[in-house]
């Protein structure tokens, strides 16, 4: 389990209080946004645990990053005896490449150390349902972790309570049933997973960690 596992196991396994919502607003309107939030696991007094903010990076390389972005069904351990893996398919849609490139390559450079960035995108179905992709991306060491938190997932607005999908992207609104990988293994941090971990179906980690120097495609950082 990755640190984004253990802060959502922490929230509610622990009865903590919600992360604070949000630092500073990049982009907003009624269905999409870009944040720059605290990163409920950067410690004000330790240094170490701080990300490497504000970083530089072109437009061109995150579009390559998007575009390069995978997903690829998981299944259940006993499927796994019996089905072959399904094929990946793009984790973004053109036009929300479009969209986030600029915006996440700006939120980088104005982010301080104890921050992340969070994106959130919506598409309304009805007046109470919404197709929801959301995720965060920080860099550290050097290299860019990002998690898709919500993959066109289908979210029903409560008549009462806490709107979660707005408020908390970096919550999965449902049981993921995905992993998330990259169009090129070569520029993955993350070690590829191992022969009894398919077998028995065992959770992918929470966070892809890409190095930006070994992606190929749009501009230089």
């Amino acid at each position: 389990m990755g640190r984004f596992g253990i802060i959502l196991c922490a929230v509610f396994l622990a009865g903590c209080p919600p992360p604070k919502v949000q630092s500073y607003r990049i982009y907003e309107d009624p269905t999409a946004f870009v944040r720059l939030e605290f990163d409920p696991t950067a410690n004000p007094d330790r240094s170490e645990s701080w990300n490497d903010h504000p970083a530089a990076v072109s437009i061109g390389k995150m579009t390559a990053v998007l575009q390069g972005l995978l997903v690829q069904e998981r299944y259940s351990p006993y499927q796994n005896w019996f089905w072959e893996d399904s094929a990946p398919k793009p984790a973004l849609r053109k036009k929300e490449i479009t969209f986030l490139a600029p915006q996440l390559v700006d939120a980088l450079g104005r982010a301080v150390p104890e921050e992340w960035v969070t994106f959130y995108l919506s598409y309304p179905i009805n007046s109470i349902t919404r197709e929801v992709t959301s995720g965060s991306l920080y860099m550290a060491k050097g290299k860019l972790h990002l998690l898709l938190s919500n993959r066109q997932n289908i979210y029903e607005i409560p008549a009462y309570g806490i709107i979660y999908d707005r408020r908390h992207p970096t919550y999965s609104l449902a049981p993921r049933k995905f992993d998330l990988t990259f169009i090129d293994p070569e520029p993955l941090v993350l070690p590829k997973k191992k022969f009894y971990e398919h077998l028995f179906g065992e959770v992918s980690d929470d966070e892809i960690v890409l190095d930006l120097e070994k992606i190929y495609g749009g501009d230089t950082l």
